[in-house]
C-alpha cells in the first residue's frame, strides 16, 4: 500500500480521517483490534482508506515546490499532445552527498476502442480513457536546480 498527501496552499493539517501517530506495524495487535480501541473509524462500510490517510499524514515532509499546475479542460488545439510533468528532487545523502532525481511522465488521451457511432471523442478530464506512461527526462521544462 502507498500513501501520500499533497497539501493546498497553507494548508497544515488534513481534513481526512486520520490519527497522529499510526503504528508502524500490526504484530503485536491485529488491525482490526486496534482500529476499535483507538479510532471511531467504520472499517465496514466507509468509503477512505483512513489508515493510508494516518500514514501520510504522519510521515509528510515540506517540500520547496513552486504551487501544483491548475487543469479543468484540454484545448481542442491541444487534441494530439501530451501532457507533460517533469520533476526534479534533490536530497542530502550519506556523508553530505547530495542526491538528485530528475523524472518526467506525460498522460495522454486513447480510447481502448473506437465509439460505434464513429466519431472522433474528444479529449476532456470528465472522460475516463487517460493514459500514463514514462517520458524523456530533459532539461527542457525543467526549472533550474537551486544551489
Amino acid at each position: 500500500m502507498g500513501w501520500g498527501w499533497i497539501p493546498t496552499s497553507d494548508e497544515q493539517r488534513a481534513d481526512v480521517p486520520h490519527v497522529e501517530n499510526p503504528p508502524d506495524n500490526f504484530s503485536a495487535q491485529d488491525f482490526w483490534r486496534w482500529v476499535s480501541e483507538a479510532t471511531d473509524w467504520d472499517i465496514f462500510s466507509g468509503d477512505a482508506n483512513a489508515f493510508a490517510n494516518s500514514r501520510a499524514v504522519a510521515s509528510r515532509s515540506t517540500w520547496r515546490s513552486s504551487v501544483l499546475p491548475v487543469y479543468f479542460d484540454v484545448a481542442d488545439s491541444a487534441s494530439s499532445l501530451p501532457m507533460k510533468f517533469h520533476l526534479l528532487m534533490r536530497r542530502p545523502g550519506p556523508e553530505g552527498i547530495v542526491i538528485t532525481t530528475r523524472s518526467a511522465g506525460e498522460t495522454f488521451f486513447a480510447r481502448p476502442q473506437p465509439r460505434r457511432d464513429h466519431r472522433h471523442e474528444q479529449q476532456n478530464l470528465f472522460h475516463p480513457y487517460w493514459q500514463a506512461r514514462l517520458a524523456a527526462s530533459s532539461q527542457t521544462g525543467v526549472p533550474k536546480e537551486a544551489p
